[in-house]
């Protein structure tokens, strides 16, 4: 007890002080006053290492109300914390024709990412089946067109058009010329305001159909051409392409699957220079789904391993690249072996291998013409585009999510209440949330229709570091 303890002060190991003092014993015990601890005094004079309190002098940027939440800028000055945004609105405005002559086919657009609202439309006409172009501007909600053009006087088919990122105004044509023996063939576009011009036509590979093209992103000038070497049982073929100003030049073929091949898709990945996926159907093998993953060196191309996304009968397919997480793609198709359902899967790309998540379906109901496009604004957010056939082959889009190997979908949305063969849907890559859905118009003389569509957006200044605190008072720009 206390009153026999005797000896030296107890260790603090053995439940003591170490100290015969209560001074002594805080010291002991890391628990000085004025050193360990604030002195119970009533101030906070004694705190050290604080950032300065009180206000901060800065200079306005903008008009900066009575106590509103500011941010800083890079450049040292503060603006008021700001956002915009609406509500979904899809479809946004009313659709436009752009051919109303008859029927429009193919109808395959690509948006120039150097020239905001521009983009282009490839389509064939009924009667003629001649190569058409047609420059498109968005404004808002509004779709206007200009002249169309024909870049080729002969029938064609299997139409595909992709922009070059590197370069304002230049895009590819690909087409199966009729007038030429169906050789596979393209051609270099001009866009200048709402005017096309179109350079000399070049064949790439002989009696070729179903192709797409698409712009290495890290690789200024470079393409690659997909397609179906029809002169050669159906084979899967690609090739390597260049643009020089208005001039084409090719590398040599190079055959990906030996087998019949149809339905073939094409995306680059924007994160991994020089990488690719082709997806298509297998039709010497039950039609099933497969994809590969190519890799471009100079003017040549290597691929990987030919693997199964689905193993059931597939009829259409369609692959996009997630531009905000590296090597992941989804791959969209209309799985026949499920009843024709809609259905998803992401797929990761790893070297020259590719491997996929679980299949997921977007639609429970007949999906034809499945086509899917990437927001580049907003992170994972993705948007297919389709034929609802057990919807009385509504034009429909639904939002997609990537997480992971996984995705999950919002609501479908009917953009045409009418039978619609989609051709192709695309996001404004310099607005966030709007895209753009071209279409043959069943219900309305099959005429070539196009129409907008913008998804819930909200847009701010206001970012998870740049916030600063409030203004003290009201300032006008320029204002300390």
């Amino acid at each position: 007890t206390n009153a026999n303890f005797t000896g030296a002060d107890l260790e603090i190991a053995k439940g003591g002080t170490g100290a015969s003092s209560a001074g002594a014993a805080r010291t002991a015990l890391g628990l000085a006053i004025g050193t360990d601890v604030l002195a119970p005094n009533g101030s906070a004079a004694n705190l050290t290492n604080l950032p300065a309190g009180g206000a901060e002098d800065f200079v306005a940027s903008g008009t900066l109300p009575d106590g509103k939440p500011v941010i800083l800028k890079s450049n040292g000055q503060v603006e008021v914390v700001s956002g915009s945004g609406g509500p979904q609105s899809i479809p946004l405005g009313s659709e436009v024709v752009y051919y109303n002559s008859g029927a429009s086919y193919d109808n395959k657009l690509s948006f120039d990412p150097n020239n905001s609202g521009k983009f282009v439309l490839v389509y064939k006409p009924a009667g003629t089946t001649y190569g058409t172009a047609i420059a498109g501007s968005i404004s808002g909600s509004s779709i206007t067109f200009g002249t169309a053009v024909v870049y080729e006087t002969a029938a064609v088919d299997s139409e595909s058009i992709a922009f070059d990122p590197s370069t304002s105004g230049k895009f590819v044509v690909t087409y199966m010329d009729e007038g030429n023996s169906n050789a596979g063939t393209a051609i270099v576009g001009t866009l200048s305001g709402t005017t096309v011009s179109f350079g000399t036509a070049v064949v790439f590979y002989a009696n070729s159909r179903s192709m797409r093209v698409a712009f290495d992103p890290n690789t200024a000038g470079k393409l690659v051409i997909v397609y179906r070497n029809w002169g050669g049982g159906g084979t899967g073929g690609a090739i390597v392409g260049t643009v020089s100003g208005t001039s084409l030049s090719f590398g040599s073929q190079v055959i990906f699957a030996t087998q019949n091949v149809n339905q073939l898709a094409l995306s680059f990945d924007p994160s991994t220079a020089n990488k690719f996926v082709i997806t298509y159907v297998d039709i010497d093998n039950s039609s099933y789904g497969k994809a590969i993953v190519g890799t471009i060196s100079g003017t040549s191309l290597s691929f990987g391993s030919n693997e199964y996304f689905n193993t059931g009968t597939t009829t259409y397919t369609d692959v996009a690249f997630d531009p905000s997480t590296a090597n992941k793609c989804v791959i969209v198709f209309k799985d026949s072996g499920n009843s024709n359902f809609g259905t998803a899967r992401v797929a990761t790309v790893s070297g020259t291998g590719i491997s996929f998540g679980s299949e997921v379906v977007f639609n429970a109901g007949d999906s034809t013409y499945p086509s899917i496009s990437f927001d580049p604004n907003r992170a994972n957010k993705c948007a297919i585009a389709y034929r609802d056939t057990g919807n009385l082959g509504y034009a429909t889009v639904i939002e997609g999510t990537v997480s992971g190997t996984g995705i999950s979908f919002g609501s479908e949305i009917v953009v045409n209440s009418g039978a619609s063969d989609i051709g192709q849907i695309a996001f404004d890559p310099n607005v966030s949330g709007k895209f753009l859905v071209s279409y043959m118009d069943y219900g309305n003389s099959s005429y070539g229709t196009a129409i907008l569509g913008q998804f819930d957006t909200l847009q701010t200044n206001l970012t998870a570091t740049n916030f600063l605190g409030t203004a003290t008072a009201a300032y006008t720009n320029g204002q300390t």
